[in-house]
């Protein structure tokens, strides 16, 4: 029971710090003109174009099942690298049965000093033998690690080229 307890304020100490800075990015937010959003605004969309437009070295892309994917350590150390402050969070693992394991997570970045957060969910098939489960930390890892990269590239646009969500720019 103390252990629980414990737990709980953890938690609770956890939710009151996310939510003074929440609050002190609202004060922020509040007290930047218009001028200072646009110019914020046009700030986010350009590093976001330089970083999708990054091509992925051919060493970190392998091919699984006729698809592509990025190495999970390469697209961590470019997050390390162009968002130096973020933080995952794993919101729920969630079996699908007997046969495979879903992961619900939370990236959170702070971007040109704008927090911003992306969840995102995957899965991962179970594997068993004769004698029942082979490994299921190693599943669990995986379902993580592809809930993170998923995370990793929709909210911060590394390895856009390999996933394909480049966009043309059609004024050219």
């Amino acid at each position: 029971p103390l252990l629980m307890i414990g737990s709980v304020t953890i938690v609770i100490i956890k939710h009151n710090v996310k939510k003074m800075r929440k609050k002190e990015m609202d004060n922020k937010m509040q007290q930047r003109t218009p001028q200072d959003m646009v110019q914020m605004e046009n700030s986010l969309k350009q590093k976001h174009k330089e970083i999708s437009d990054v091509v992925t070295p051919k060493p970190y892309v392998s091919q699984k099942q006729g698809f592509d994917y990025v190495d999970e350590g390469y697209m961590r150390n470019q997050l390390n690298k162009y968002y130096p402050v973020w933080g995952w969070e794993i919101i729920k693992y969630e079996f699908i049965g007997d046969k495979a394991i879903s992961v619900h997570g939370r990236l959170t970045i702070i971007d040109n000093g704008v927090q911003r957060a992306y969840d995102s969910v995957a899965a991962h098939r179970v594997a068993t033998n004769q004698k029942g489960y082979v490994d299921l930390g190693n599943d669990m890892k995986a379902a993580n690690t592809d809930c993170f990269k998923v995370a990793v590239n929709r909210l911060c646009n590394i390895a856009d080229d390999v996933y394909r969500k480049q966009i043309e720019d059609l004024d050219l």
